[in-house]
């Protein structure tokens, strides 16, 4: 019976410590939005917790059953005497392991959300200079682009045959700099652009403007000016994006804008971070 309360007692131990550590791991991943696991790994964590306490739960009620009858067996077979020792508690180092694992589980959050990002970031910039090399005379259409539904239409084709080839890439959009009364602006075009009716309304270039931050247009001034050609990524929330610069062969730069999205379910990695 000493036996069996002793492993009931280690197991409810065991499961209870890792109860708290699996509780804090998610807390951290939601708190600080890391993004470190997949979304299939995600629900085997988070399924994982009841399944904790269910077996703590066991555990403990087959340790306090067995403790109940080794103390009544004990005060039945020494009246009056004294009663049983209580069980050591766990030593100052083996406190102060437990408690250094926080940090250091807190650490290797980080180091995932790092590595993750990174690999991610080097995947697609390798892939989108795959395309542009690959593709490259279809990308050099784009230096002077028309604005009217015919070309149009067969800038939307292109895009859709660009967007199709590379399975890393959920949207491929082309980003173009011009003018709208007089002011400069960035347009793009995407697969989903023109119009194949008969009856399409004129094309205003003022619908195809393209929503930038302050960062952005920063980059993007910098980019269509040839200062910077280098590759720009961006990722938030488990979205990765790509700003890649190419300078066509009739002379004007187009921006390619890349976009993936990596699933991770509730644990996955989002800050907004600019390399």
């Amino acid at each position: 019976m000493e036996t069996i309360v002793r492993w009931t007692n280690r197991v409810a131990l065991f499961v209870g410590l890792a109860v708290v550590y699996v509780v804090f791991v998610a807390l951290m991943i939601e708190a600080l939005e890391l993004r470190v696991f997949k979304e299939h790994t995600s629900d085997v964590l988070f399924a994982a917790i009841p399944g904790l306490f269910t077996v703590m739960a066991a555990a403990l009620a087959v340790g306090v059953s067995f403790n109940l009858t080794r103390i009544a067996d004990a005060l039945a077979a020494r009246p009056g005497g004294p009663a049983p020792a209580a069980p050591r508690g766990p030593g100052l180092i083996t406190l102060l392991v437990l408690v250094a694992l926080f940090p250091a589980l807190l650490g290797g959050l980080y180091a995932g959300h790092w590595s993750t990002q990174h690999q991610r970031e080097r995947l697609i910039t390798q892939a989108g200079q795959s395309l542009v090399s690959a593709h490259k005379e279809a990308i050099d259409t784009f230096g002077q682009p028309t604005f009217a539904w015919d070309a149009i239409n067969a800038a939307s084709d292109r895009i859709k045959f660009l967007q199709s080839v590379d399975q890393n890439f959920r949207s491929v959009q082309v980003i173009v700099r011009d003018q709208v009364e007089g002011k400069p602006v960035y347009l793009h075009m995407d697969a989903k652009d023109g119009c194949r009716k008969e009856d399409c309304a004129p094309v205003r270039k003022v619908d195809f403007i393209y929503s930038t931050s302050s960062r952005e247009r920063a980059y993007l001034e910098q980019a269509f000016g040839g200062q910077d050609m280098t590759p720009r990524f961006f990722s938030d929330g488990g979205r990765y994006e790509l700003y890649l610069p190419v300078r066509t062969a009739g002379g004007p730069v187009v921006v390619l804008y890349l976009f993936s999205r990596e699933r991770y379910g509730k644990i996955g990695y989002g800050s907004n971070t600019w390399s």
